[in-house]
């Protein structure tokens, strides 16, 4: 070994006998590996040793590398460009860790429609000599997060709404429209902002850089109580004792109370009949009412005759009923001392007060009733009645 010298490698593993030998040169950089062998290394049967040799000159030319690579990644099914860099040479790239052919050559890559996650791999390869192994570089495709489900919700008058929505995964975003528009607040919850009038808000899930495909829409209704019904069909002019029909137009998700100041009633939603049994000056009236509450009355002035076209005398002795509306207390004044009984009735017919009077002038406390409209009867001795609408403020 000492009479080899090797420049840029070195040697090893000399073998051979008689006129031949072999040795394993390793370089140790790129470019030229020179190999001299000195006179007198060898020696024939006749003892004539050996001339230096000629110099033995190979070029070196290393394994280009990969160097550095890209992942790629993408929401939903796609093309994903991936990228790679290589110490010399051309990248290629592949579907398998070994084996297959070339998809394609170039520091960057298109890969084909992907619909999962897919690995590729690359090489590179530089005057006939390739990288040892390939790199893997990553397509990731990330799930599009989508919407599972909302709950609306509602309220009565003005103010805030509670909105919930749920997502198979990620983070809820509200907006108030369905395309930009900056984030309302985020969470499977939301309060809704005060609010006069039904609105419509919208939910959005973003996961891992994706969002939904588009933004489901949630609506925050406000409900009011009912408006006033229309004006009440039927006769105004009807004969003791006969059976009148009266109805309003119906309007969605409103129940009505129908009451009259003397017959019969035979509700039915919008409509009712009434056998009117007691002559003179009568009133029907109809209350619609939601979840809400009660909304402003509607009423109808109804002449009972009897059959022969002149009307009874009085049912109670003439009154007046004051203040009206009241707050605490009324007075109830009459033209002459009679025992009465005064019942005070709730618009869905419940007895709510009751007094017997005897005076000319009597004087009820009220304080005790709610706030609202009611009908105060009036009755006598005799059984005759008589009624008027009572405001409590």
């Amino acid at each position: 070994m000492s009479d080899i010298t090797i420049t840029n490698g070195t040697a090893s593993n000399l073998t051979g006998s008689g006129a031949s030998y072999s040795v394993t040169v390793t370089a140790t950089g790129a470019g030229a590996v020179s190999i001299d062998v000195a006179a007198s290394a060898a020696q024939d049967a006749a003892g004539n040793y050996s001339l230096a040799a000629s110099t033995l000159s190979l070029p070196y030319i290393p394994a280009p590398t990969i160097a550095s690579v890209t992942s790629g990644s993408r929401c939903g099914a796609g093309i994903v460009t991936l990228e790679a860099t290589a110490s010399a040479g051309t990248i290629n790239w592949y579907a398998n860790a070994t084996g297959g052919v070339s998809l394609g050559t170039g520091a960057s890559f298109s890969t084909p429609a992907l619909n999962n996650t897919t690995s590729f791999y690359v090489d590179a390869t530089n005057l006939g000599a390739t990288t040892p192994t390939r790199t893997e570089v990553v397509a990731t495709i990330k799930a599009i997060p989508s919407v599972a489900a909302t709950t609306p919700a509602s309220r009565c008058g003005n103010g805030v709404v509670s909105l919930e929505a749920t997502a198979n995964a990620g983070t809820i975003n509200w907006y108030s429209a369905a395309e930009g528009g900056d984030i309302l607040g985020s969470g499977n919850s939301f309060v809704s902002p005060a609010i006069s009038a039904s609105t419509t808000y919208y939910v959005e899930v973003s996961e891992n850089g994706c969002i939904s495909a588009s933004r489901t829409a949630i609506v925050a209704t406000v409900n009011n109580v009912p408006e006033q019904p229309s004006e009440i069909s039927g006769n105004a002019s009807v004969t003791k004792g006969t059976k009148e029909a009266y109805n309003v137009i119906s309007a969605s998700g409103v129940t009505y109370e129908w009451t009259a100041t003397a017959g019969t009633i035979v509700p039915s939603s919008n409509s009712a009949e009434i056998t009117w049994n007691t002559n003179g000056a009568q009133t029907v009236t109809v209350t619609p009412s939601n979840n809400c509450g009660a909304g402003a009355a509607r009423t109808l002035n109804v002449t009972v005759t009897s059959s022969t076209g002149i009307n009874d005398e009085p049912v109670v002795a003439a009154y007046k009923i004051y203040p009206n509306p009241a707050r605490d207390f009324i007075k109830i004044e009459r033209a002459k001392d009679e025992e009465c009984t005064v019942m005070i009735y709730s618009l869905n017919n419940k007895l709510v007060l009751e007094k017997t009077i005897y005076g000319k002038l009597e004087r009820i406390e009220i304080n005790s009733l709610g706030v609202g409209v009611y009908t105060i009867v009036i009755t006598n001795k005799k059984g005759e009645r008589i009624s008027q609408k009572l405001i409590r403020l």
